[in-house]
């Protein structure tokens, strides 16, 4: 009964006046609440609003919100009442029982408070925190009495870092940007950095080809320079060198295969058993002797061509050189056969290129004479010392 009559009194002020005088003060609205001014500052002394919630401003008209009058939010659907911090005055019975205020500053005002204490500043005996309020508690400071006031939930969470996206209070979840390190990490998945606060795996993205790999480039991440496969093991391509045969004064060389793409060389059609040039070398053959008994058997003309030839081994390889003798006749004097030359041996007929004679036969011989010469002097000397003696 109680609120149906405060609410035709609600529509009878509304529908007859934009204020209503009782006695000597007049009534203002504001919103949903009722107040009068006082010396210089609003009393707010009414609410007839349906909102379970109500906020009482702190400024109204230009003057602030000071005072709270007795009955203001009695029998009304007000069920949380928050104050502003410039209430100064909160008279008794202001506020119904099954009302809760709570007070947005942290002043002496932050409850209710009986005007006939004189209350402190407060102290605060609960932190309050984003999931549960604080305790403020004040203290008359003529009787000692106390009073608590509700200190409003926090906005501030609890993180462990910048990068912690829950609180660690409520659970309240956030959305947060990492920070992320200069060295880029990969593996054979893909390349991505670690978050320097946090050390969270982020960036992750897969290997960007830079293309295939070959047998001279392997293939690498165009971002990271991973290597994605190495470089490709190489295939010869072999082309076949015939074999080629000595000759006397020419060298030959076996058959090989080459590769055209590394130039190295192989025995065999496959490419399994590399070798070496070396191994390719034929020396060449030279000039080998014609046994006697392959010989040919020469014809008159050329026996009577070579009759007068006379055998000389000039390159002592112990094969005779042969020297082709003029058909005129030479002249040999006496003074060539008495006096010969001790170095060289004249050939009649030849050229005029002296033949040079052994000289190991000649070092030879020279230590045969001194040898012959000691052992003569020797002899004489023995000879000389027996006849002295006698």
């Amino acid at each position: 009964m109680k609120k149906i009559a405060a609410l035709l009194l609600v529509i009878i002020l509304l529908s007859a006046s934009a204020f209503t005088v009782f006695g000597d003060n007049t009534i203002y609205t504001e919103g949903a609440l009722y107040y009068r001014i006082g010396d210089m500052s609003i009393i707010i002394t009414g609410y007839f609003g349906r909102e379970a919630e109500v906020h009482v401003p702190n400024m109204v008209a230009g003057y602030p919100v000071n005072e709270i009058a007795k009955g203001a939010f009695v029998n009304t659907n007000a069920k949380v009442v928050y104050l502003p911090d410039t209430i100064m005055k909160t008279e008794e019975g202001a506020f119904g029982e099954d009302v809760s205020v709570v007070f947005a500053g942290t002043g002496p005002n932050a409850t209710p408070f009986e005007t006939s204490h004189n209350w402190d500043s407060g102290k605060v005996i609960k932190l309050p925190t984003c999931k549960e309020t604080g305790i403020l508690r004040f203290t008359c400071t003529i009787c000692g009495k106390t009073q608590d006031a509700e200190i409003p939930v926090s906005n501030e969470h609890s993180y462990d870092h910048s990068c912690d996206d829950t609180c660690n209070v409520c659970g309240h979840k956030r959305s947060i940007t990492h920070t992320p390190g200069n060295k880029v990490y990969s593996d054979s998945t893909g390349h991505w950095r670690y978050c320097s606060v946090c050390g969270k795996k982020i960036e992750f993205e897969k290997h960007i080809s830079d293309g295939a790999a070959t047998e001279t480039k392997p293939e690498k991440c165009k971002i990271c320079g991973f290597i994605i496969n190495p470089v490709k093991a190489h295939t010869h391509k072999l082309t076949k060198v015939e074999a080629t045969k000595a000759t006397a004064t020419q060298p030959g060389n076996i058959e090989y295969y080459k590769c055209s793409g590394c130039s190295k060389i192989f025995a065999d059609a496959a490419g399994k058993k590399e070798i070496s040039y070396s191994d390719l070398y034929i020396a060449p053959l030279g000039v080998t002797p014609i046994p006697e008994s392959e010989r040919p058997t020469p014809s008159p003309e050329e026996i009577q061509k070579y009759e007068n030839v006379i055998p000389i081994d000039e390159d002592d390889d112990g094969l005779p050189d042969t020297i082709e003798m003029p058909d005129e006749e030479i002249d040999i004097t006496d003074d060539d056969l008495e006096s010969p030359d001790p170095e060289t041996t004249a050939v009649p007929g030849a050229s005029d290129e002296e033949i040079p004679v052994d000289p190991t036969a000649k070092t030879v011989a020279i230590i045969i004479c001194c040898v012959a010469g000691a052992a003569i002097i020797a002899i004489i000397l023995t000879l000389i010392f027996k006849k002295k003696k006698q």
